[in-house]
């Protein structure tokens, strides 16, 4: 929110783009690893190093690549954690606000209609000795003065609903970018699970006596991006434990 109390929906710069997002370097300690034991399942033949199931490399690699998926998935939830309950108290908020101006509105109408003659030639004590014409100005007074603060009263609500909508909408947007990041680094961790596997397949290949057989069975796909990664899928939260279960 800013100075002005209003809620400002647009993202800085930093908000929309990750810098930290680009492609990532395989340690040497890794790539030696890796081709150490490329070299040590050389020998041992198909199937080793054909799929995840008969490779205990693939399947390191990944258990890694889940690690790195479920820790991202959790970063974000904790990030958006006060996010989240602050959207669900603003549902009911609406919901509340909206009721409220809609009974205003009725209010309005109902007070703008001219006052009836009765009322306007009503008295109260004191009033007695005035004269008819200005007790009725008395009770017109009264009544431009009722309208006045029954429009006043819904003008107020009208902009507190505004105010909560532009909270919500910025608050949206920012759990939306900080889900887009979580996102982009799972994108980036199976593409280098994937780079991973390549620096072990080539060294596998190299000199390898069933390398044609090795070729036409490999799985190039080793992980499958998850479920919420897809856009518009909202992150899958833990379920509720202990009293709030």
């Amino acid at each position: 929110m800013d100075d002005t109390g209003e809620w400002s929906v647009a993202l800085t710069g930093a908000q929309r783009i990750d810098r930290r997002y680009r492609t990532l370097r395989i340690p040497w300690s890794t790539r030696l690893r890796l081709r150490w034991y490329a070299r040590a399942d050389r020998r041992a033949g198909l199937p080793v190093g054909v799929s995840v199931a008969s490779t205990p490399v693939l399947a390191e690699l990944v258990a890694e690549y889940g690690e790195a998926c479920e820790r991202e998935r959790t970063a974000c939830l904790i990030d958006t954690g006060s996010a989240d309950v602050r959207l669900g108290q603003i549902d009911a908020e609406l919901c509340t606000l909206r009721a409220t101006l809609e009974r205003q509105a009725e209010d309005v109408e109902r007070m703008a209609q001219p006052p009836a003659p009765a009322w306007l030639a009503r008295r109260y004590p004191g009033e007695e000795n005035l004269p008819d014409s200005a007790t009725r100005e008395r009770r017109a007074i009264t009544h431009q003065h009722s309208v006045a603060a029954t429009r006043a009263a819904q003008a107020e609500t009208q902009r507190r609903l505004d105010d909560v909508l532009a909270e919500q909408a910025h608050l949206r947007a920012a759990v939306q970018a900080r889900a887009d990041v979580a996102r982009s680094h799972v994108v980036r961790a199976r593409e280098l699970t994937h780079r991973k596997a390549a620096v072990y397949r080539r060294a596998l290949l190299r000199r390898h006596p069933q390398r044609e057989e090795l070729v036409r069975l490999w799985d190039t796909e080793l992980c499958d991006l998850p479920t919420w990664v897809a856009p518009g899928i909202p992150l899958p939260a833990p379920a509720p434990s202990g009293a709030s279960a």
